[in-house]
């Protein structure tokens, strides 16, 4: 861009040039002419000294007009005349030629600051540019030793989860063998349950935790209720066939729920701990589960005892 201003500066140099000798060309043309009419007039004039002079009146006419007194005189003021226009239209042409490399030589200033400047900004530019590539070599180094350790960490990752894989299936295979154990102990646990639902109990076994059971239930009902008409309660007990006993309230069903809910929730709680104890623990053997269920059985209290 720069070398394309200067190239059009030149040219308009070139035709500033070309126009100032032009002009002077057409100043020597005019020149020329003045002479040649300088030349004619000088003939003329000798012509007219030789063939008109004796026309002298006729004449004075003429040099009346031109304020002459005589052909001399008028020769003088004619000459006058042409050498002061011809030196007021080289004049002109002059100070239009002046005016002109004026104009041309600001723009060439102009532009030749503007070349200054452009230099300068791309020097600055190079200079960025450089430090730029050296940014950009940096972070091609940074990249490269974050590929080297992205790819040692795949190598690890890769590894890991081999490692999971093998840990996984090796846990499958414990948690496989554990629930197995754990369904042969539940299995014996309701056995046993089984069993001891089924225990035959003695007439007075079954007396004994009755009265037991129905003075227990007495106390507590006093203590809770103390107004309660407890005597009322033993004759509708007396008979089987009373409504009251027939049909359960709705204080003994909310009761029932309850214990059935925490029922439940102990059990599920029991299988949850077994569940996260079994992968850690080694299955047991089944003389330690029926031992474990032996003892679970004997420490179970005797219904009629608790009545």
């Amino acid at each position: 861009m720069t070398f394309e201003m200067i190239d059009t500066l030149q040219e308009r140099v070139d035709i500033v040039e070309t126009e100032a000798k032009l002009a002077q060309l057409k100043q020597e043309k005019a020149e020329d002419r003045a002479r040649v009419v300088i030349d004619s007039f000088n003939t003329f004039c000798a012509k007219m000294e030789k063939d008109v002079f004796p026309q002298a009146d006729e004449g004075e006419a003429l040099l009346k007009a031109f304020g002459a007194v005589d052909v001399p005189s008028l020769k003088a003021k004619i000459q006058h005349k042409i050498d002061t226009e011809v030196q007021s239209q080289v004049l002109a042409r002059e100070e239009i030629s002046r005016q002109k490399i004026k104009i041309l030589e600001a723009d060439a200033n102009q532009h030749r600051q503007a070349c200054e400047r452009r230099e300068k900004d791309m020097v600055e530019a190079g200079v960025q540019l450089e430090s730029q590539r050296q940014s950009i070599t940096s972070l091609e180094v940074q990249l490269k030793n974050q590929e080297e350790q992205l790819s040692q960490a795949r190598d690890k990752a890769e590894q890991t989860e081999q490692r999971l894989a093998d840990a996984e299936a090796q846990l499958k295979e414990q948690r496989e063998s554990s629930q197995k154990a754990l369904d042969e102990v539940q299995k014996k646990l309701a056995d046993a349950e089984a069993q001891l639902a089924l225990r035959i109990y003695t007439q007075a076994e079954y007396s004994t935790a009755y009265l037991n059971g129905y003075g227990v239930a007495r106390r507590l009902a006093l203590h809770a209720a103390p107004d309660l008409d407890w005597y009322q309660c033993e004759i509708w007990a007396e008979d089987p066939k009373n409504p009251h006993m027939q049909q359960a309230s709705q204080a003994e069903v909310d009761l029932l729920a309850r214990l059935l809910a925490e029922d439940a929730a102990a059990k599920e709680a029991e299988m949850k701990e077994a569940e996260v104890q079994a992968p850690v623990q080694p299955a047991s053997s089944a003389a330690e589960v029926d031992a474990a269920l032996d003892s679970n059985l004997a420490g179970r209290p005797d219904p009629s005892a608790e009545a």
